[in-house]
Formats: structure tokens, sequence, C-alpha cells
């Protein structure tokens, strides 16, 4: 009697495990794994501190970290009478221009994290389905640290954003307790998460948890904060290629400002680096971190800036050798 209904709650628990199966198939560090957090985070958090301290936010707190570091150069106008005025005029005017206005983010005191990670949201939604509409590959499946760079550059994309005509309304929702995320009453509570102590014992935490497995970790607040940090970084990589070519004799200026713009060069970071090991660094070196220091170097009030793990290790160059 029992047999029929039992083979159709096993087919329709089949269906859904096959029909759920993308979503657990992206891997931590991809773009669908980041993608489904946020939405995840957006559409569940009990209040902004959970938000906070979800895997999208952790990533938003080390992306907007690692952007800024990354995107601190703005050039002037060169002289008139500078022999090359011209190539300076159109290398100024292109790395000037290389981030999307749309997403523009000039200061954390502009950060409202409610605001902040929702606008993020739609705007991956957005992009997947325009590189869907366009045929541009399987996105989701793709890293997030050397994929993602596209989506904050200007270019076609930004376009579209700028044009308000990008597909149709994202279908990420906002929780109810998230409709005042960001407002002053929010704020003291959301930064006391910054403290490097904070970080520090979280980090240890997550370690623990993933049990020293680098894949593991990379699903982990400390991971996601890492992956952050080292995506930002890389927003301005889209500039060292399809420049156009110097005349000789300026060739040498051109270049040397192109290399100060190679930000994870100089940080001794690449695409590659394990979160994992940068984590490892962090705690290693936690005792000799000046607090006192990220704070003057990003002019903010409270001790430790977002995404302050990948900050302080990368500008200090503790990264290198990793």
């Amino acid at each position: 009697m029992l047999r029929q209904p039992l083979k159709r709650l096993g087919f329709i628990l089949l269906l859904s495990c096959i029909m759920a199966a993308p979503a657990w198939a992206y891997k931590p560090g991809s773009v669908g794994f980041l993608y489904n957090q946020c939405k995840a985070a957006l559409e569940q958090s009990a209040g902004p501190q959970q938000l906070q301290q979800s895997y999208c936010g952790a990533f938003a707190e080390g992306y907007f970290a690692g952007a800024l570091t990354s995107n601190w150069i703005i050039l002037p106008e060169p002289r008139r009478d500078d022999p090359c005025y011209e190539d300076k005029k159109r290398e100024n005017q292109r790395i000037n221009g290389r981030a999307c206005s749309f997403m523009a983010q000039k200061n954390y005191k502009d950060i409202n994290p409610g605001l902040m990670l929702r606008t993020f949201t739609e705007t991956i939604e957005r992009w997947i389905s325009f590189h869907s509409k366009n045929k541009s590959g399987d996105i989701l499946q793709k890293p997030v640290i050397t994929t993602l760079n596209s989506l904050f550059a200007s270019g076609p994309f930004c376009r579209e954003l700028d044009k308000h005509t990008v597909l149709e309304r994202p279908s990420t929702k906002l929780s109810p307790a998230l409709t005042s995320v960001g407002s002053i009453k929010d704020m003291p509570e959301i930064r006391k998460n910054f403290i490097l102590p904070v970080k520090y014992t979280g980090c240890v935490a997550d370690l623990e948890a993933a049990g020293d497995d680098p894949k593991k970790f990379k699903a982990t607040r400390c991971g996601a904060e890492i992956t952050g940090f080292i995506t930002g970084l890389y927003s301005t990589a889209h500039l060292q290629k399809g420049r156009a070519e110097p005349s000789a004799s300026c060739k040498k200026q051109i270049d040397r400002v192109y290399r100060s713009l190679n930000i994870t060069e100089g940080m001794c970071v690449t695409s590659a680096a394990q979160p994992l090991s940068v984590a490892r660094a962090f705690i290693e070196k936690y005792e000799t971190l000046d607090p006192k220091e990220i704070k003057k170097s990003y002019g903010l009030k409270i001790d430790t800036p977002p995404g302050a793990i990948g900050y302080f290790l990368s500008s200090n160059r503790l990264l290198c050798g990793l």
C-alpha cells in the first residue's frame, strides 16, 4: 500500500536533488559560490550583524579594501608643454576612467553595508545574465579573483548599467530585518567586528574548523575576506592589457605609470594565492601587527578597516615568499 507513495516521494526527492545540484556544484572561490552566498545572505539574514558576518559580508569587506588600495591613483592633466603630452593625456584618461561609475566607491565612510551588499549582489546577478545573453561561457564556474574584474570595469556591461537597460529586474529580495541596515544606530555594533582581535579570533576558529584544508577554508568567513581582498587588488589588472603603443621617446614614462598601477606585484600577491596561507601568515604575525598603522593609512576612527587582514600583510610585503 505504501510502496507507490514512497516511490513517488523518492522520485520527488531525487528530482529536487537534481534541480538543486547546480547550486551545490560551485566551488568556494568561484563566481557562482559567491553569488549564491550573497543572495542567501540578503534574503535570510536576521539583522545587520548577521549580514556582516556572512560569507558575502566578509567578501565585500575584503573586496572594497582591496579595490581602494588598488585604485588610489588619479592622474592629473599633463602640462601642455610636456613633450609627451598627447601620450600622457590619452593614458591618463584611460586610467582615470577605469572604473564603472555605477559601482564607484570613494571612501569607507560612504559605505552603507546593506545597500552595498544589495547593489553588489544585484549587479552580479545582472552581470551573469548579461554574459549568458552574450554567450560568454559559464561565468559561474570561473574563479572570482580573475573573473570579477570585468564586473566593475568600464566597458559593455558598464554601459548597459549606466543606461539602465540590463535585463529584467533582479530576483534578489531583501530580508525585512535588513530594511534599515546601515542606519546610524547599527554602525557601532557593526564596527566592533572590524577590530583586529575579533578578526584574529575568527580566523583561528575558521582555520581549526577547516581542518587545515585549503578548499574548506575558502568557504569560511576568514577565507572569504581574504579572497575578497585579493579580488579587489586585481580590480585594476585589466589596465595592463589593451594599451596603445606610446611613442618611443615616451615609452619609459608611460611604462612607469602602469608599473605603479600593478599593485599586486609590489605586494607579492598572485591570483593563485591560497587564502589559507594568508590566514596562517596573519595568525603567525598577529602579535607584531600595529593597528595604529592601519588606522593611520586609511584615516579612519575605527581601529581596523575592512579587509585589514589582507591589507596589512600585503602592504608590508609580509606575503612575499608564501
